[in-house]
């Protein structure tokens, strides 16, 4: 009777094998545990490598212009976040730059800047030493383990994971090779540090900038020339990339210096990412000039390509890896804002 109520007509209902009208008919019409189940044709065909990884690292065009934020969770996950867990991870996507940046109660907070991030996800623990580095070798098999695989199975054949772990280790070698180089050229290294490494177990994206967009496209287009299952190591390389192209665009200070600097606070979690016109305007300083109508042409496009959000230039756009230090100090402040304003709004009742 409750499916004769939907609509769903025809012999009783066999649970354990309705027919193929009655299945067409509940498709889209079930919830089991919060989600709507929708079966497809031709499901049980294997997807292809490409296919399979476009809704986790590239899901635009599966959800609606209206969303704003999208969050993934791998099957493996071991619970799903509620409402309370989706809002404080909401809430973390931005920080407002701050003039009380020296707060002693949050000594691990860099406020300097403002920031918004197009993508929120966990950063991969791989020493309780912050200075030891962690080999790409040693951090592939963190990420094998983290997604429940065995990092020490071998596997028969060309192993695609190992393919590309060492194509980015001959990167390592190749780029920061230093033969050739003056001693009065900047250091800048191409460089996969540990704040690299990611947990993708479960992604936030921002879906309302275009420089998250590209973002994603740029990981997704990386990943899908590997069959590897690892799109962590796919992530890190295009932090690292990133970070070297930022290096030289921005004319940050020598890597040596930055060494230097102290890492007290999460600065480093934040990647910012370039805006389209800080790279342009390099390249065009030092590849090829172009004429001062192609240049204002170009402006005008890329303004409006922007979102509102992304005009403002104070704003630094992020890919935040947030470590699990961070992020538990984080929810306690977090806790404690929302506990204060409850009881405001109760005074105020």
């Amino acid at each position: 009777a409750a499916f004769q109520k939907i609509g769903i007509e025809g012999e009783l209902l066999d649970i354990t094998a309705p027919t193929e009208e009655q299945m067409d008919q509940l498709n889209g019409r079930l919830v089991h545990k919060g989600w709507i189940l929708v079966w497809m044709d031709n499901a049980m065909t294997p997807l292809s490598h490409a296919d399979s990884n476009l809704l986790k690292l590239s899901p635009g065009r599966f959800l609606h212009p209206n969303v704003k934020y999208a969050m993934y969770l791998e099957p493996y996950f071991a619970s799903s976040p509620n409402i309370e867990d989706i809002t404080f991870l909401v809430s973390e996507m931005s920080r407002k730059k701050s003039s009380n940046s020296h707060n002693k109660k949050l000594t691990w907070r860099d406020d300097t800047k403002s920031r918004r991030a197009t993508l929120l996800t966990a950063q991969l623990e791989t020493s309780t030493d912050p200075s030891h580095h962690t080999s790409l070798y040693d951090a592939t098999k963190l990420m094998t383990k983290d997604m429940g695989g065995d990092p020490n199975k071998k596997e028969k054949g060309p192993s695609p994971t190992r393919q590309q772990r060492m194509f980015y280790e001959r990167i390592i070698s190749v780029v920061n090779k230093a033969d050739l180089r003056s001693t009065f050229e900047p250091v800048r290294r191409y460089e996969i540090k540990n704040y690299n490494y990611i947990k993708s177990g479960w992604l936030l994206h921002d879906m309302t900038l275009n420089k998250a967009r590209h973002l994603r496209c740029e990981w997704y287009e990386e990943h899908s020339r590997w069959e590897s299952n690892l799109d962590q190591l796919t992530f890190a390389h295009i932090m690292a990339s990133g970070e070297l192209e930022r290096k030289f665009v921005l004319d940050e200070p020598d890597d040596n210096v930055l060494a230097a600097m102290p890492k007290e606070t999460d600065a480093h979690e934040w990647h910012e990412l370039l805006y389209e016109g800080e790279a342009a305007e390099y390249e065009r300083e030092h590849y090829k000039r172009k004429s001062l109508e192609e240049d204002v042409e170009n402006h005008e496009e890329l303004e409006d390509t922007l979102e509102d959000g992304e005009k403002d230039s104070t704003v630094r756009f992020c890919a935040r890896v947030v470590s699990g230090d961070v992020i538990r100090e984080e929810r306690k402040l977090w806790t404690h804002i929302q506990n204060s304003r409850n009881k405001q709004k109760k005074a105020k009742k």
